[in-house]
């Protein structure tokens, strides 16, 4: 059994959201980040940006973000 993916400050925007495109953008959202987007859109920094990236723009602890993505525990498809 795979074990969950691991996210780290350097995950990329699109990595993260591709793995669980609803729950992961609703925790993005619940965090304040607006990439996650409504409806499943994303906005165009997804494909450039990390998760670090978006803590700072978005003024959230990274240490937030990665611990309430990791608590979702999503395993990779792969």
């Amino acid at each position: 059994m795979a074990a969950p993916f691991e996210f780290t400050p350097e995950t990329p925007l699109v990595d993260a959201l591709e793995l669980d495109p609803a729950r992961v953008g609703e925790a993005m959202k619940r965090l304040g980040l607006k990439c996650g987007g409504k409806g499943g859109e994303w906005c165009a920094a997804v494909v450039v940006e990390t998760l670090a990236h978006a803590a700072l723009y978005h003024e959230v602890p990274i240490e937030k973000i990665l611990s309430e993505l990791n608590a979702l525990g999503i395993k990779p498809a792969k």
